[in-house]
């Protein structure tokens, strides 16, 4: 980007300055990997959320922590693959596993929504809160059923909070 240039560069702009033929589908797109890369992107702080970022990859790892924990009552209950019944700490943690995948699709549109509406920072915090939330509740029923409702509360808390702030933010977005 030329200085004092108030728009990025686009496609054109890069084939002026390389002489390379060939042009990849993605050499163009908004957040493409020059813009990403801290050493040459002008607008890598708007298109980058790193506190989000590292929330989601901490609700990755909790659903990580999920598959392990079937993954070990599995074998120690021993029950074969494809089954998803037996002992009841093998159905307990396959639970925890789903309800954690069904949780998964109703945090991943409200922290990208948030995030965007209110900023870095709003995404991260929903994000590691969430996350801590799974973790607790995984962690809690794989040691009894009872034990996942503190985790399961910070989770719908969460989502509920974040659901209510994307929608108030929509409403002002469109009203003003």
């Amino acid at each position: 980007m030329k200085r004092g240039s108030a728009r990025p560069p686009t496609w054109r702009d890069r084939k002026a300055r390389t002489p390379r033929a060939s042009w990849d589908w993605w050499d163009c797109a908004p957040g493409s990997r020059d813009t990403l890369q801290p050493w040459g992107g002008a607008y890598m702080n708007e298109l980058f959320y790193p506190l989000t970022s590292l929330g989601v990859l901490a609700v990755v790892i909790a659903y990580a922590y999920a598959m392990i924990m079937v993954g070990r009552a599995r074998g120690k209950y021993e029950v074969k693959v494809p089954a998803t019944t037996g002992p009841d700490g093998f159905v307990r943690a396959f639970r925890a596993h789903q309800n954690s995948l069904e949780q998964i699709v109703v945090f991943l549109p409200l922290v990208a929504i948030l995030s965007a509406l209110y900023g870095d920072l709003a995404g991260g915090i929903y994000a590691f809160i969430f996350a801590l939330g799974r973790f607790l509740f995984v962690r809690g029923y794989n040691i009894a059923a009872e034990k996942r409702v503190p985790g399961f509360m910070i989770g719908l808390v969460a989502n509920l909070l974040a659901l209510i702030a994307c929608l108030v933010g929509i409403v002002v977005q469109l009203v003003a």
